[in-house]
């Protein structure tokens, strides 16, 4: 079966392969866009040069001319911006809601909603929210008073942000959006590129809609669809092409690319299989991947993970015949082996137990089980092998699984800091695992150790 993106290739090649290089190609993802170039590549029967093919994101970003800035810098910005308001406002407090803030700035910009109207009716609607009628005619109280004062902080925080960044010319992603459909009429006057291609778009905000619809407009774009009969005809209660529906039968195209009838006449074959628990299901793809690989050494395959936690047992679970794979799903940083590391570490350090000794100082004592837990985790396991391996440390061979077993030996409880250093010898990592914390100063300067 020929894939969207191939049929794409080969109608973009055969139809623009005269100056297919001034081609700009904006595409849903940077997943797609890889994808897409390889399949240009085998639809060219020569070598060309090939157009600039981008993400939706990336090309807004490049048009913008600005510098889209990280969500934890942005955080950190936003904070320093709400302390000018709100001078008392704790960072651990911002901490848990100032990214749905931010995400909450970037949809209204990318939707191009009035602000003005909004953060009005949001204030309208939170005084409404509190109005208690035994209050009439009383004076608010301080708690009523900051509530109040949040929403109009808020405003104030949002139109300082944006000028705030945009001095420097960097921006948030909504906010690079907004800047570029603001100023889309000039930019299509004066192009970058010959023609704009957008393909297998869907569910366009208010600010990508009105980008390629002043393109077409100028006759500088051209939109190619990936649509099907199933859910495209008129009338159906099908959700799933509702956005392709109104953009099909309102935007007077001069044809439709494409609509095929795939999903009910493409033949299909589908099997269940049971597994007893969730890693379960990474193993099974594997064995999976290499059965279908034994048969069909150039077999495309995609696997389709319904939870990240899933990615690594699939990755380990991938045979050896399969020597290169493309992972295009992110991973949360809770989910690697490097963040339990860490929160091991914290373990230690933050259910120590000090005592005051006959010197007067207090001296740090480890509970034996945080103690075996970290020095059991797999990435300083690595390290002891790695260890292992050098001819000119033998005194280091084994070092962790010995502190292990003295341990066990010894029947400790708890082990000072002191204890642990000198039956680790002195090691580097434990003088970094070990050295007591006094402040924030000391975690920062050990997590670089």
């Amino acid at each position: 079966m020929q894939t969207f993106l191939e049929l794409v290739a080969k109608y973009v090649y055969e139809k623009y392969k005269e100056n297919i290089s001034e081609l700009c190609v904006v595409l849903p993802s940077r997943r797609a866009s890889f994808f897409f170039k390889n399949a240009l590549a085998q639809a060219a029967p020569e070598p060309i040069w090939s157009p600039e093919v981008s993400s939706m994101e990336d090309f807004i970003t490049r048009l913008a001319g600005v510098d889209v800035l990280e969500p934890i810098n942005l955080q950190l910005e936003l904070y320093d911006l709400m302390r000018e308001q709100d001078p008392s406002l704790d960072f651990d407090q911002f901490i848990t809601w100032g990214g749905t803030l931010l995400d909450d700035f970037s949809r209204i910009d990318q939707n191009l909603v009035d602000t003005n109207k909004l953060f009005d009716y949001v204030s309208e609607a939170k005084a409404l929210e509190r109005w208690d009628p035994a209050q009439l005619g009383k004076e608010l109280t301080p708690a009523v008073k900051k509530y109040f004062s949040l929403w109009d902080n808020i405003e104030k925080t949002y139109h300082n942000l944006r000028n705030h960044l945009e001095e420097r010319k960097q921006a948030y992603t909504g906010m690079a959006f907004r800047s570029v459909s603001d100023n889309i009429e000039q930019l299509a006057k004066s192009p970058t590129c010959s023609q704009y291609l957008f393909i297998g778009l869907n569910a366009l905000t208010s600010s990508e809609e009105n980008i390629i619809r002043t393109l077409l407009k100028h006759n500088k774009a051209e939109v190619l669809f990936d649509s099907d009969d199933f859910y495209m005809e008129n009338g159906t209660p099908n959700r799933a092409g509702s956005f392709l529906r109104r953009y099909k039968s309102t935007w007077n195209l001069p044809d439709w690319r494409w609509q095929q009838n795939l999903l009910l006449t493409d033949e299909k074959e589908i099997n269940v299989i049971g597994v007893a628990n969730a890693s379960m299901q990474g193993k099974l793809a594997g064995q999976l991947i290499q059965e279908i690989r034994s048969r069909d050494k150039h077999a495309q395959v995609a696997v389709v993970l319904p939870d990240e936690t899933l990615l690594l047992p699939v990755l380990h679970s991938i045979p050896e015949e399969v020597p290169n794979y493309n992972v295009t799903m992110g991973l949360s940083f809770k989910g690697t082996p490097l963040y339990n590391l860490i929160d091991l570490l914290f373990d230690v350090h933050l259910t120590g137990v000090t005592q005051l000794q006959e010197s007067g100082y207090k001296v740090y004592q480890y509970h034996h089980l945080t103690v075996t837990k970290l020095l059991s985790h797999p990435f300083i396991r690595r390290y002891e092998l790695y260890l292992n391996e050098q001819p000119d440390k033998q005194e280091l061979h084994g070092f962790v699984q010995r502190v292990l077993d003295q341990i066990v030996q010894d029947n400790r409880v708890l082990i000072t800091a002191n204890d642990l250093l000198k039956m680790g010898k002195h090691e580097p990592l434990f003088e970094v695992l070990f050295k007591s914390w006094r402040d924030c100063d000391d975690i920062i300067a050990s997590l670089y150790q």
